[in-house]
This record gives structure tokens, C-alpha cells and sequence, in this order.
């Protein structure tokens, strides 16, 4: 197999990992009850499928008082046994406090250019020669982040670091890939209410403050800890005004709560000099379970030359065998999700998304015969995208899997797929039918 080949092979790879995190992501939202939970499974599916060695996400919390500090929301490690000092000490959240003024949205250093000498040194210890950034600034609010959190803690404009350790020089199309996973995690996360709209009398946070602020960082190390607790700090005042709403200050501020999914312990003193290790390795922090993936992880790619996707070759369509159409069960009870794609009257029951990726989509027997009829001439679907679903159809594949096993683009997103089915509903030249054959009444999918 050619240089060439193989890119190629790897570019699909890299576009099924990024769908199927996506997809899977539809799937999971539904029973996340907090921000921090979607961190914390996009840290473990990511660290799956993209080769990435460690995740941290971190972000601004702001309080009544007009104060903010940086906050540790959520992290996860290959290496469950790395030593809490070397990913967590006052180093790394200094120079988050950094990358959080600037106005980059994306650097990919190796750790010696982005950290001091000796931290670079810890990382690459435990295989951790390169760190990708990206900053997360959009006009939504991040709610508190957990019921048992200081009662000061205010919805914070979304401020957000997320940092990915690797082991090798990773490619473009992954880190790509890893932006549109962001963009698409964000629009869910605001679709399902862990993430708010703002307020239309605050103002919008369209950049943080130009000079570095003075503010407190606060972080929940792994359980059990073998440092020693440090003294509770106030967080001092910072030019966050322009970016929140006017609240009534309260008496104090109390310490800040934890990080999802770890419980609660003291604060670990952040030393210029390391600690030593423990000498029993630390349990890991608990690792949520991802919905099973039909894709395998990727090795470490050195950085290859862009190439095209190649699109896939126009499936022979088969005739549906005749079904009556089936109506949406009236019994299920209605999901979140469910209620939010109801119409006004609320009387007709309508298929979550998760139901549409299930679904077979096969071509419509009036449009067989034109494919078939050379005398007749092409079959024109004036919408790329949708003949791109089209040809892609061969009637016994979900939509899910035509999604993941079509060398679709990164671009090329949930979203689009909806709509560009929705497309083909709409010109009669598709229908869908569940696994066991059955047809189902298409009404409620032709909706925006």
C-alpha cells in the first residue's frame, strides 16, 4: 500500500473517531445532569479514540462579589498512576491564568516551550512531549458547578481551557477533528440546558480581561491525597464586571466546592519543589462508561500531507419490501427530548434523535426505477449533501453506521445529516424503516 493510501486510511479514521464521538454524545446527554459530567466523558472518549495521553478542562468561576477565580472542572489520564504533583501543582494553574488572557484560540507547543524546564521535565517522565490548548469563549453561561457549591458561586460566561497532553506530534486533521468535537459538544450541552443562554442585559463575554487578573486558583486533587492541606484563600478582586451581571454582594465568599465526580478533600499545597511519590500508587478517579464504539484507536500519526476524503462509491439500492406505516408509541413516556422537538399542539408524539440514527433509511421505489433507466437520465439531488446521503444508502444499514462507514468530511456534521435527510423525505425519494422491517411514518422528521 502506497504513502498515500495509507494517509487517506487514516484521514477516514480520524472522521468515523470524530463521528462517533458525536453521535455517541447524542446518546449520552439524556442522562448527564451537569456540565462537568459531558467534561469528564468527552476527557475518557477522547483519550479512546485520539491518542491522547491526558485531558484537563479548566475555567473561570465567578462570584457575587464581582471576584472569579480559575477553576479545575474536570481531567482524566491514560497513566492512572501518574503522581498528582506532576499534573497538578500552583505551575500549571499560573500558566492556565496566563493562556486564559490572551487572545490565541488554539497553540500546539512541546511542553518545554510551554512550560518551565523542570515541569517539562515531569511530564516527559510519565511520556508527555507535546500540549495542544484550546480556549473556549462563547456567549453562554456555565451554571455552579455542583448543589453542594459555595452559595456566592453565579452563572459564569463560558471561559473555558481545555488541554490535551500526547505522546507524539500529533496530525492537523486531529486536531481539527478535536475542534469540531468542541463546536458540536457546546451546541448540545446549550441544546439540553447544561449550558445557558445569557441574560440579555448582561453584557457579552467577547474576550477575557487584557492584563493578567489576581485571582485564586482551586482545584480537588485524586482521593486520597498525600499532601498536606493549605489554608483556605479569599479570591481577590478582578475586572470581571463587563463580562457579568450586576448582583447584590454577599457578607463572604466560602471555599470552592469540588470537581465533578470527585468527592471532597483538602486542597494540596502547590510547592516550587515536588513532593515525593507515594509508595502505593493512587487509586484513579472514576471512569464513566462510553456507550461501545465500532471504530479502533489510532496510532500515533507523524504529520502527514492533507488529502481528500475520498466519497463512497453509489450503493445499489433495494427495493423496501411493503410495509404498513407504523405510528409513534403513544405509550412510551415522552423524554426530555422529546418534548422539546413537540409541535405547538403537543398532541402528536414524535422520535427522539436517538430513534433517527436507528432508523434503516432505503430509497423509494419510484426513484429505483429512475436510477435504473439509462433512457430516463440521472436522478438530479440539487443539495450536495443530501446526494451525498443518498448514495451512500444501500437499504440495510442504520443511519448511524452509514454515518460512521461513509468517508464523510469533518465537516460534514450531525446536524447537516438531519438535514440533508430531511431533504430527501421531503423529495419522496427515501423512506425509513426500523431494524425489523417495519415502515415508519416520516411526518415528524420533515419538521425543523
Amino acid at each position: 500500500m502506497s504513502s498515500h493510501e495509507m494517509g487517506d486510511t487514516s484521514s477516514a479514521n480520524i472522521v468515523r473517531n470524530q463521528l462517533a464521538i458525536t453521535v455517541q454524545l447524542y446518546k449520552q446527554i439524556a442522562s448527564m445532569s451537569h456540565i462537568d459530567d459531558m467534561f469528564l466523558w468527552l476527557s475518557h472518549a477522547m483519550l479512546q479514540l485520539f491518542d491522547i495521553q491526558g485531558v484537563q478542562w479548566w475555567s473561570l468561576q465567578a462570584y457575587r462579589t464581582g471576584q472569579y477565580a480559575t477553576r479545575l472542572r474536570s481531567m482524566a489520564y491514560q497513566n492512572t498512576a501518574i503522581p498528582q504533583y506532576v499534573v497538578l501543582n500552583d505551575h500549571i494553574s499560573g500558566m492556565i491564568e496566563h493562556l486564559q488572557t490572551s487572545q490565541n484560540n488554539f497553540l500546539y507547543l512541546g511542553v518545554n516551550r510551554l512550560f518551565s524546564a523542570n515541569q517539562a521535565d515531569l511530564f516527559a517522565r510519565y511520556g508527555m512531549y507535546y500540549c495542544a490548548c484550546y480556549f473556549l469563549r462563547k456567549p453562554t453561561l456555565l451554571v455552579p458547578t455542583r448543589p453542594n457549591a459555595a452559595p456566592s458561586e453565579i452563572p459564569t460566561p463560558l471561559i473555558a481551557t481545555l488541554l490535551l497532553f500526547t505522546q507524539h506530534n500529533i496530525s492537523q486533521n486531529v486536531l481539527a477533528a478535536i475542534n469540531m468535537v468542541l463546536e458540536q459538544a457546546v451546541a448540545i450541552a446549550e441544546s439540553h440546558g447544561l449550558l445557558t443562554p445569557m441574560n440579555t442585559s448582561a453584557a457579552t463575554p467577547t474576550s477575557v480581561p487584557s492584563e493578567p487578573p489576581n485571582s485564586q486558583t482551586s482545584f480537588t486533587p485524586f482521593p486520597p491525597s498525600n499532601s498536606a492541606p493549605a489554608q483556605p484563600v479569599t479570591p481577590r478582586n478582578a475586572n470581571f464586571s463587563a463580562l457579568m451581571p450586576t448582583f447584590t454582594p454577599p457578607q463572604h465568599i466560602q471555599p470552592a466546592a469540588s470537581v465533578s465526580n470527585q468527592p471532597t478533600s483538602p486542597m494540596p499545597v502547590m510547592g516550587s519543589q515536588p513532593p515525593k511519590p507515594a509508595s502505593t500508587p493512587m487509586p484513579p478517579p472514576a471512569r464513566p462508561r462510553l456507550a461501545p464504539m465500532t471504530t479502533q484507536p489510532l496510532k500515533p500519526p507523524t504529520p502527514p500531507p492533507a488529502h481528500t476524503i475520498p466519497t463512497s462509491a453509489r450503493q445499489q439500492p433495494t427495493a423496501p419490501e411493503p410495509a404498513r406505516p407504523k405510528q409513534p408509541d403513544q405509550s412510551r413516556p415522552a423524554s426530555a427530548l422529546q418534548s422539546a422537538l413537540k409541535g405547538k399542539t403537543g398532541q402528536r408524539a414524535i422520535k427522539t434523535q436517538l430513534d433517527l440514527f436507528d432508523l434503516i433509511p432505503r430509497h423509494a421505489e419510484q426513484t429505483i426505477n429512475i436510477i435504473n433507466n439509462p433512457l430516463v437520465g440521472n436522478a438530479v439531488i440539487p443539495d450536495k449533501q443530501a446526494k451525498r446521503l443518498y448514495d451512500s444508502i444501500d437499504g440495510k444499514r442504520s443511519l448511524e453506521e452509514i454515518c460512521l462507514d461513509a468517508d464523510m468530511d469533518v465537516n460534514f456534521e450531525v446536524k447537516r445529516i438531519r438535514k440533508a435527510l430531511r431533504f430527501l423525505l421531503i423529495q419522496k425519494r427515501i423512506q425509513l424503516f426500523e431494524p425489523n422491517g417495519q415502515l415508519v411514518d416520516s411526518t415528524p422528521f420533515l419538521k425543523e
